[in-house]
């Protein structure tokens, strides 16, 4: 298993296509999502209420997921 999730912005204009590069390159799978419509970046994307779902609930659902024993 590879331990990773990326969350990005579509519209980031820091990231670009670096998030999808990544994920390709370390085997992502599904463990990429993208948020198409939002510009927000880094941890500006906590705040950002138009992602849905939320970003901090993805990450501790995938957290949960990822390291249960």
């Amino acid at each position: 298993m590879n331990p990773i999730y990326i969350a990005t912005a579509g519209k980031d204009p820091i990231a670009g296509s670096d998030p999808q590069t990544l994920c390709n390159e370390i085997n992502c799978g599904n463990k990429l999502n993208i948020y198409g419509d939002s510009s927000s970046n880094g941890t500006d994307r906590f705040l950002d209420s138009s992602l849905n779902p939320p970003l901090n609930r993805l990450i501790i659902l995938w957290l949960n997921a990822a390291f249960e024993k």
